[in-house]
């Protein structure tokens, strides 16, 4: 890597997330945003956990992938890319992957970009019902597991259903 670019920690890509996504309006989105990315750091560590990845680049993805909704929505990940660019911070080409394939049509090329592709979605589930899904779910047979993850999305569709009726 070009040694004038800026070194990319997990506290520093926080910190970066945090002022860049306050910028959204409205500050609901914002704070979505902000709920989001504390989500998604936390449900992507979980799911490596055991695993032999890079758990740094992990949370820095993980807080930086969403930063481009401060530009344009639709094209965020390339948006976040170009900012870390404009911003002069390291991209690897594992970030890199990591930032443009989360989305539900992302095709990661790296264990670490395929964690943050699934934790992107998954993190709206609990963290306490993560952990029984991951240790209990995960580790079945295809048709036990199917089950299982089928009655999970009953259960989040349900309760979405029932949100937009309240």
């Amino acid at each position: 890597m070009d040694k004038s670019k800026k070194k990319l920690t997990p506290k520093i890509a926080e910190e970066f997330a945090k002022q860049k996504l306050n910028e959204i309006k409205p500050k609901e989105d914002a704070d979505f945003d902000l709920v989001h990315a504390e989500g998604v750091v936390r449900t992507a560590l979980l799911l490596s956990e055991g695993k032999k990845v890079d758990k740094e680049l992990i949370a820095i993805a993980s807080w930086l992938h969403d930063i481009g909704k401060t530009i344009e929505e639709g094209s965020h990940a390339e948006n976040s890319i170009s900012i870390l660019e404009k911003e002069n911070f390291e991209i690897s080409e594992k970030l890199r992957d990591c930032i443009l394939n989360h989305g539900t049509n992302g095709k990661p090329n790296c264990e670490e970009a395929r964690i943050i592709n699934i934790a992107d979605k998954a993190s709206i589930i609990d963290r306490d019902m993560l952990k029984v899904i991951k240790n209990y779910t995960l580790n079945k047979n295809k048709v036990d597991r199917k089950e299982d993850l089928q009655f999970v999305k009953k259960l989040a569709n349900g309760g979405a259903d029932l949100l937009e009726s309240y």
